[in-house]
């Protein structure tokens, strides 16, 4: 009885059953047992790895994850899809700004390896819409040797107030070469306010290396806001920032560097990338290439520029953009042209 959570669920005891409550005391060991409180062992075990830290399955330990910033520097795979919404935000989930008066992230870093397995984190809701709101999205900064893998961002709502910066939907701002974002997507809207400067529709700026990703985000930027794109609004010299295979098809509104897939490209590479020249409005960007939608549909594009579709993309059919072979099944080839299932 004393090994049943039925015999402390029954005089009111507190045990982690709601999805969103990392404020929960009480969990059942995995193994069998008497009860333990969250804290002694908030995930799924390993192994994530780098020596077998940990396992993600629900929105309450991602939350305990932001709520620690000593798990910061480890190592995370998540099993199952997440979905936060019901719940707003007003900074960053993990490695969040804590002082929105100076320009750069006041707080701790992640700079761990965060693999999303192929699932995808759903409905994250972030009403910043204070004054100098920065360092905003799943991720407000991620430093070197930061990592960020196989993550889908699906429903994203962001607004971003009077001079915000740093704003996207996955990560803020990758900061510092080594840092890694790869076959991650994002779809949703974000909505900054007047002198808001680097805003992206995956990640604010770029000082990384973002390969293999997209996003399909409207991006809109008030009164002189700066440096918007549908992928990241700029591409920072120092590392400097490199973007190869990604697209962008979300609209991009600003009033300066203002591009399709990229708002500025300073001294950064941007390699067969495309943005679409229909869906974004727009038909400038500083770095990639414009396409129609057609063209951003024909897997002809993609191959040309020696896009991966064996191990890493597919295209679904008629009228679809790329996508990951995670995201579906293949069920045969025809060709040069691959076509699947859905397996939602």
């Amino acid at each position: 009885q004393m090994q049943d959570i039925n015999t402390f669920e029954a005089v009111g005891w507190d045990f982690v059953s709601d999805a969103l409550n990392e404020d929960m005391f009480w969990k059942m060991p995995k193994d069998g047992g008497y009860p333990i409180l969250l804290w002694q062992d908030p995930y799924d075990g390993g192994d994530g790895s780098m020596g077998n830290p940990y396992q993600i399955s629900m929105g309450w330990q991602l939350l305990f994850m932001g709520n620690h910033p000593g798990d910061y520097d480890k190592y995370f795979i998540v099993r199952k899809d997440m979905d936060l919404a019901g719940r707003t935000f007003v900074k960053a989930v993990i490695a969040p700004d804590n002082d929105p008066v100076s320009d750069y992230l006041q707080g701790i870093a992640f700079t761990g390896n965060f693999n999303g397995n192929g699932h995808k984190i759903s409905g994250l809701t972030i009403d910043a819409s204070g004054t100098n709101n920065s360092f905003l999205g799943l991720f407000g900064q991620v430093s070197a040797p930061g990592v960020i893998k196989n993550t889908g961002m699906e429903n994203v709502s962001i607004i971003a107030g009077d001079g915000a910066q740093q704003v996207g939907s996955l990560v803020g701002y990758p900061n510092k070469g080594g840092v890694t974002i790869s076959n991650c997507y994002a779809t949703g809207t974000i909505a900054a306010g007047a002198n808001a400067i680097y805003i992206g529709g995956l990640t604010g700026a770029n000082n990384g290396h973002i390969n293999d990703c997209y996003a399909m985000v409207s991006v809109t930027g008030g009164a002189n806001s700066d440096f918007l794109g549908g992928l990241t609004g700029y591409n920072a010299p120092g590392a400097p920032g490199y973007i190869e295979n990604c697209y962008a098809t979300g609209t991009v509104t600003g009033t300066s560097h203002v591009g399709g897939l990229v708002g500025d490209n300073n001294t950064g590479t941007v390699d067969n990338s495309f943005w679409d020249i229909q869906t974004s409005g727009i038909t400038i960007s500083d770095g990639g290439e414009g396409k129609t939608t057609s063209q951003m549909q024909d897997i002809d594009t993609f191959l040309t520029a020696g896009w991966d579709f064996v191990n890493v993309w597919e295209i679904s059919g008629e009228d679809s953009y790329p996508s990951f072979i995670w995201q579906g099944s293949m069920t045969k080839v025809l060709g040069r042209h691959i076509f699947y299932n859905r397996s939602y």
